[in-house]
């Protein structure tokens, strides 16, 4: 778990001329807004098979189920700050889903 992530109120005017826009109304610091925390819960289960045992070099393979995002909740990214925007305060990414990854090592 974390706390959301700070971004900055900005209007969309050049402001102050320098050809960058994004300049923040007077009075206004940066990172005053934030965004949604983030909550993710991650699981891996895993086995160890053994090959030839009782053998001084016996080899294993290990076989592993990782899920990332298991609650699968969605994680918002990227908020738009600026005030003229119909979007402004919202999110306009997110982060993956859940994901499940199956692997196989062989240990020698």
């Amino acid at each position: 778990m974390q706390s959301g992530a700070p971004y900055s109120e900005t209007i969309a005017a050049d402001i102050f001329h320098n050809a960058r826009g994004g300049g923040r109304s007077p009075g206004v610091a940066r990172n005053t807004l934030e965004g949604a925390g983030y909550a993710d819960l991650d699981l891996r289960a895993a086995r160890d098979i053994t090959l030839a045992r009782g053998k001084p070099q016996a080899r294993t393979i290990t076989v592993s189920l990782d899920a990332f995002n298991v609650l699968n909740h969605v994680n918002y990214t990227n908020y738009v700050g600026v005030l003229g925007s119909p979007l402004f305060g919202l999110p306009v990414g997110a982060r993956p889903p859940r994901q499940l990854q199956l692997s196989m090592h062989l240990k020698f």
